[in-house]
């Protein structure tokens, strides 16, 4: 009996030792565990993304100086344009200029050599500033992955576009200017086809009601001719094409390639079809050498071929009143 007892008390010991050490095991597991969760470092805070927007209109106003800088309003925010008036003191209208992605309102070589040479021949120009197409959103996270995205969405860019086009043209009316061409470059084109889109012609350029006008020719739309240099036919993240807007048969259009990006191979060719098959009357379609930055003042071959294609489609109009 007393063996029993002795061996019923080993076995419970052993046991209770047993029970113990996993215990104890099990605690220093937990805190070993929150002490690596303590000294774990935190993911550092997303990175602020810089405006390179905002960054290209500060960078432009510090080298061109208020003087030559019109700010104008759009969608609650101001921003950069740059104004020219006519120089030859025999005014023809005056030029909407749409830069590119990635350009500015004063775009070395092209954008430029048109805003400064043009109002030596009568046409005043305003090149306004406009924000970047809005990058391709990354796909979506795996519904197991919670961890918050490194920055928000950002605002769609198109509707500011619109809205910016818009106070250009209201700040060309009120300089008296209703005889105005648009001068599109890159994805400045598409953007500028949607905008006519959206213009209605049941008013002759919102002329004044009280005003009169001496014409040599008639302006039966907002928009007197649409120029395009280098355009792209898509905007990165949008559906809308180009070619699906070249509808307005008796709209003059211009459309100047350089042949240096690898969509020329084929976006020209689709909008030269695009204005065939709608019986565009005045589409004229031109491969140019990009200017060069040897240029530093007055003509190249980009904007005597602009102005030329003015001269024949688009001058002979004086509004007073």
């Amino acid at each position: 009996m007393k063996i029993r007892l002795n061996h019923f008390f080993s076995r419970a010991l052993i046991i209770t030792l047993c029970f113990s050490a996993t215990s104890h095991l099990a605690l220093a597991q937990e805190e070993d565990t929150a002490q690596q969760e303590q000294t774990k470092p935190k993911p550092p805070p997303p990175r602020a993304v810089p405006d390179t927007n905002k960054q290209a209109e500060r960078l432009l106003s510090e080298e061109l100086g208020e003087d030559a800088i019109v700010w104008l309003n759009a969608a609650g925010e101001k921003f950069i344009s740059l104004w020219e008036p006519d120089r030859s003191g025999n005014p023809f209208g005056a030029i909407l200029i749409v830069h590119g992605e990635g350009q500015t309102a004063d775009w070395p070589y092209t954008i430029r050599a048109l805003r400064q040479s043009l109002p030596d021949h009568g046409w005043s120009t305003l090149s306004i500033s406009l924000p970047n197409p809005a990058e391709t959103p990354p796909p979506a996270r795996p519904s197991g992955d919670t961890t918050p995205p490194s920055k928000p969405t950002p605002p769609p860019t198109e509707p500011i576009v619109i809205e910016r086009m818009k106070a250009a043209m209201s700040y060309l009316n009120k300089r008296g200017q209703y005889n105005i061409v648009i001068l599109a470059h890159g994805v400045g084109a598409s953007r500028s086809v949607q905008y006519l889109s959206q213009l209605s012609t049941s008013r002759p350029n919102n002329l004044p009601s009280g005003g009169r006008s001496r014409a040599t020719a008639i302006i039966d739309r907002p928009i007197r001719a649409l120029i395009m240099v280098n355009a792209r036919n898509g905007i990165e993240g949008a559906d809308d094409n180009l070619t699906e807007y070249l509808t307005d048969r008796s709209l003059p259009v211009m459309d100047i390639f350089f042949g240096d990006h690898v969509l020329d191979a084929t976006e020209p060719d689709q909008r030269k079809m695009a204005a065939k098959k709608n019986r565009i009357a005045h589409y004229h379609q031109s491969k140019l050498l990009e200017p060069s930055a040897n240029w530093q003042e007055g003509e190249n071959r980009l904007t005597r071929r602009v102005r030329g294609f003015l001269n024949k489609y688009a001058k002979g109009v004086e509004i007073d009143g």
